[in-house]
């Protein structure tokens, strides 16, 4: 007997079950009665967002100063004469 005639038989025996009774009515009937939970609170992952946001934008600062340095060729000669001048 090969694979496939085991396969088979196997086959062949579970069609020959009966098929257990299974009734979930009741269950679904209860979780559709009961009262529908309140979402827990917000809070914490707004504010996480918050603090995500203000580093976000204290990064964008950083780089729009370092990209501006970049794109100018005299910036490199002229930044440390406009930290003197503040």
């Amino acid at each position: 007997m090969n694979d496939l005639e085991k396969l088979l038989w196997l086959a062949s025996r579970a069609r020959r079950e009966p098929i257990p009774p299974v009734d979930v009515s009741a269950r679904v009937l209860a979780r559709l009665r009961a009262p529908v939970e309140r979402p827990a609170s917000g809070l914490p992952l707004l504010a996480f967002s918050g603090l995500a946001a203000v580093a976000a934008s204290i990064v964008l600062v950083i780089a729009l100063e370092s990209w501006s340095a970049l794109s100018d060729p005299l910036a490199g000669l002229l930044s440390p004469l406009t930290m003197v001048m503040q």
